[in-house]
C-alpha cells in the first residue's frame, strides 16, 4: 500500500470519528425532559446515626456503601491468615489453608467452572463520635453482602481413616450458625469385651456458635440411630452423644447456603475488622441482632450446611454407655473423629492443590 492510499484512509477514519463523536455528544436536558427519565444508581449510601433508636453501639455511626450488583467468583487461596499477633498475642483470628470458594454445583465433578454468587456487595464504616471532627474515629470496617450462595472448601483430608492428617481450619473467630444433614457412621464399635459393629445415621444437627481463635468445637446432644449391629437390622436410638474438642481442621466443605442442596442464597455473610466490640446491622432484616463481633478479625456465617458425611473411622463406645444412654438418657462420650469429609475438587490448569 503506498504513502497515497494510507493518507487516505487515515483522513477517512478520523471524520467517522468526528461523526460518531458529534453523534454522541452530551446535549443539554431541561428540568421537565430530567423530570421524564428513570433509572437505577450503581451505587448506594446508607447512614445510620449514632442516636437512632435501633443502634445498640455507644456513640457510633455506620456509613455503608453498597452495589446494586451481583459479582460471581471462583478462587483458590493458598493460605489465607487475618490478626496475627498484635495485642491478642501468638496467634491468628482467622488461618486458614487451601482455601476454594466455588459454586455450588460441580460440573462433571468439578468445581473449577462454577462461581461463588455475591449479591449486592457493600463496604460499610463504623465511625465513633461521627459528629464531632476532633475525635472522630473509624473503629471498625466491615465487608459483606446481601447474600451469598457458594461452596467455601478448605483444606485437605488424604486419609478419611485418620484424624491427625486433616488440614484445613486452623483458627476461626466469628459467629458460626452449623447444619448437619445426610450424614453417616460406617464403622461404629460397642465394646464388650469383644467389638460389636454397628453402623447408623445421624439426626440433623443444629448448633450457632462465637469462638475466638478456636480450632475445635465441642459437638453436644447428637442422637444417633443405629441400622445394624452384629449384622442384623436392629434400629437403636442413642441420645445425647457428646464429641468434645472436635478439630475444626476435620471440616472441610462449608455450604453458604439456606439448603442442604446449595439452591437458596444465605443472607448477612461478612467479614470485618474492628477495635472494639460492635453489633453490626444485619442487611437482610435492618436489626442489629448479630452476634457481637469482638475486636480483630471477626467473620459470620450464618448459614452453613454440612451434609452427607459418611463416617468411616472406628468409632468406640462402652456397652455400659450405650445402656446408660438408652435406659437412663445418660451423655455418652466419643472421642473426635475424622468425619469423612472431602474437599471439593477445583483444580484448573497447574494449580498446586485442588
Amino acid at each position: 500500500m503506498n504513502k497515497s492510499n494510507k493518507k487516505i484512509i487515515f483522513t477517512s477514519f478520523f471524520l467517522l470519528m468526528l461523526n460518531i463523536a458529534d453523534a454522541t455528544a452530551m446535549s443539554e436536558l431541561s428540568d421537565e425532559e430530567m423530570s421524564a427519565e428513570t433509572g437505577q444508581a450503581l451505587f448506594s449510601l446508607q447512614q445510620i446515626a449514632p442516636n437512632d433508636a435501633s443502634n445498640p453501639n455507644i456513640n457510633v455511626g455506620f456509613y455503608k456503601l453498597g452495589m446494586d450488583a451481583q459479582v460471581e467468583i471462583n478462587a483458590n487461596i493458598n493460605k489465607l491468615q487475618l490478626g496475627c499477633g498484635g495485642n491478642k498475642g501468638i496467634g491468628c483470628d482467622i488461618d486458614l489453608s487451601e482455601v476454594r470458594l466455588t459454586g455450588t454445583q460441580a460440573i462433571d465433578g468439578n468445581y473449577s467452572n462454577t462461581d461463588a454468587i455475591l449479591d449486592n456487595p457493600f463496604i460499610e464504616f463504623a465511625i465513633k463520635n461521627p459528629n464531632q471532627a476532633s475525635t472522630r474515629e473509624v473503629v471498625g470496617v466491615r465487608l459483606g453482602a446481601e447474600s451469598v450462595l457458594g461452596l467455601l472448601s478448605i483444606g485437605s483430608n488424604p486419609d478419611p481413616l485418620n484424624i491427625y492428617d486433616d488440614k484445613g481450619i486452623n483458627t476461626i473467630t466469628g459467629d458460626l450458625n452449623i447444619s448437619v444433614t445426610d450424614s453417616k457412621l460406617s464403622n461404629g464399635c460397642v465394646q464388650l469385651i469383644v467389638c460389636l459393629p454397628f453402623t447408623g445415621t445421624l439426626s440433623p444437627y443444629n448448633t450457632s456458635i462465637s469462638v475466638n481463635r478456636a480450632n475445635s468445637i465441642d459437638l453436644t446432644g447428637l442422637q444417633a440411630t443405629t441400622t445394624s449391629v452384629v449384622g442384623f437390622p436392629i434400629g437403636l436410638t442413642l441420645n445425647n452423644i457428646n464429641v468434645l474438642n472436635q478439630p475444626l481442621s476435620t471440616v472441610h466443605n462449608l455450604l453458604l447456603s439456606r439448603d442442604k442442596e446449595g439452591k437458596i442464597p444465605t443472607k448477612d455473610f461478612y467479614l470485618s475488622l474492628q477495635t472494639q466490640a460492635i453489633t453490626w446491622q444485619k442487611s437482610s432484616t435492618q436489626k442489629f441482632d448479630h452476634a457481637q463481633a469482638q475486636p480483630g478479625w471477626w467473620i459470620s456465617l450464618p448459614n452453613l450446611q454440612i451434609s452427607n458425611l459418611d463416617i468411616k473411622q472406628q468409632i468406640d463406645v462402652s456397652a455400659s454407655d450405650v445402656i446408660n444412654g438408652v435406659l437412663f438418657n445418660q451423655p455418652i462420650y466419643i472421642n473426635p473423629i475424622d468425619l469423612g469429609h472431602m474437599p471439593s475438587n477445583n483444580c484448573y490448569g497447574s494449580l498446586k492443590f485442588c
